[in-house]
């Protein structure tokens, strides 16, 4: 049995631990009547909590599963429930590592070293990092004149050092610096 004192939206532990519950988590689980739970109560209701916080979470921005499992991992340690939790909303479609990855890499102006280099800060494995990159980068010409043609202002060498900073490789450059000669 797990003993608990009840607190506004808080449930204090004898071990230590608290938890935070929402109005309909008392209701459902009948908390405003109880001091103790068992340990399969307290099982389901930390469960349920898990489940509450990862839906909170993602409805307000993508995760990936290795994101979202490390902010799991700060308020459980049963790491069979985490993985029980992000297999289902896998399945449910809630998560995507591949759709956020590619959302990701479009939505930064890096050429394909530098974020090649931030998906496996990710916790991406290489393979799946180049499947993303290949889909995301299938040229980077465009990207590249674009770039060129906002840094109008610089001298060349300056302009190909800040694009050799965005992660571009010297050999696309010089590629698409031959397109606007031409």
């Amino acid at each position: 049995m797990k003993k608990f004192q009840k607190q506004k939206n808080k449930l204090l532990f004898e071990d230590g631990s608290q938890m935070f519950v929402t109005k309909e988590m008392i209701q459902r689980f009948s908390l405003q009547r109880k001091e103790a739970l068992s340990e399969e109560e307290y099982e389901e209701l930390f469960r349920y909590r898990l489940r509450f916080s990862a839906y909170t979470w993602l409805s307000k921005r993508d995760y990936s599963s290795w994101e979202l499992e490390i902010k799991l991992n700060r308020y459980c340690r049963q790491k069979q429930w985490i993985s029980d939790l992000l297999k289902d909303l896998q399945q449910k479609g809630y998560i995507d590592d591949y759709r956020y990855a590619i959302q990701w890499v479009q939505s930064k102006k890096y050429g394909r070293a530098k974020m090649e280099y931030f998906l496996l800060q990710k916790g991406y494995s290489r393979e799946f990092v180049r499947r993303v990159l290949d889909e995301a980068y299938q040229t980077n010409t465009e990207e590249i004149i674009k770039i060129w043609n906002t840094l109008a202002k610089k001298e060349k060498e300056k302009r190909v050092m800040a694009l050799l900073r965005k992660g571009y490789h010297y050999s696309e450059i010089k590629k698409a610096l031959a397109e606007i000669e031409e």
